[in-house]
């Protein structure tokens, strides 16, 4: 995890893949020395990306049978219970004995007892 924000690793990608040279073949400043009008562009480019990507992954959703609204799709932990209903844990018996649940990652080798909502 970094603490980066998305447009700087953004940034810095664009830059790896044109070897830190901007669209005039100019080296690319640094994430700091950039024009706060320039980091304002990329973090609304990241916003742009953000909201297809949370468009895209409720519509997949929907097609697999998993409605969820896009405010839903937003919330990591709405996606993950939508992937649980989806997945299921199948026939995989917990130690722990208890039934699968959204707040309860179960496994075969461990005790769970993992809940999201604590």
């Amino acid at each position: 995890m970094t603490d980066k924000p998305g447009a700087q690793l953004a940034y810095e990608a664009y830059g790896t893949v044109t070897n830190f040279r901007n669209y005039q073949g100019n080296p690319m400043p640094a994430w700091a020395d950039l024009p706060s009008i320039i980091r304002a562009a990329w973090a609304t480019a990241e916003s742009a990306v953000m909201v297809a990507t949370v468009r895209d992954v409720a519509q997949r959703l929907a097609t697999l049978g998993e409605p969820l609204d896009v405010a839903d799709a937003s919330d990591p932990e709405q996606v993950a219970r939508a992937l649980f209903r989806l997945l299921g844990q199948g026939d995989q018996q917990c130690v722990c004995g208890e039934p699968s649940s959204p707040d309860v990652v179960h496994r075969s080798d461990a005790p769970c007892h993992l809940d999201a909502t604590e």
